[in-house]
């Protein structure tokens, strides 16, 4: 806006929503806390909701991450634990996708349909990072 907005000036029910979330949107807000964002008490000039800020260090999925070579790359895979997998390398040719994944001393093991997404090889290098939430088969 050109001009400040006075709130008083605004509906009561205006007034009372500015800087709250959403009830459809508390599980976003729910994972943005966890994963270490917090709220400074400033508010969003076209949403009036709460904004959310996190230095890189605080953020779970970056803190956690890591980076590895793809060992092998199997037709199938059980694996309970998904990742966020992303692929290292120029900016243009980024890619990312939740999937499971085995970790071995020497690299990991991902399946092929990953592979296929992600155009990765055996030795290619990505960055894996746990997801957290629900595992695979629960409620």
């Amino acid at each position: 806006p050109r001009f400040p907005i006075y709130l008083a000036l605004l509906p009561k029910e205006a007034q009372e929503v500015i800087g709250q979330v959403h009830p459809e949107t508390v599980p976003a807000l729910h994972f943005l806390e966890e994963e270490g964002f917090i709220h400074k008490g400033e508010i969003d000039i076209f949403e009036a909701g709460p904004v959310m800020k996190a230095k890189l260090k605080n953020i779970r999925t970056i803190r956690e991450s890591r980076r590895i070579v793809v060992e092998e790359i199997v037709e199938h895979l059980n694996s309970e634990g998904q990742y966020l997998v992303a692929t290292v390398g120029a900016f243009q040719d980024f890619r990312c996708t939740i999937g499971p994944l085995i970790e071995s001393h020497v690299g990991v093991k991902i399946p092929r349909e990953m592979a296929k997404i992600l155009k990765l090889q055996i030795g290619s290098q990505i960055h894996v990072s746990p997801v957290k939430g629900k595992k695979k088969g629960t409620s």
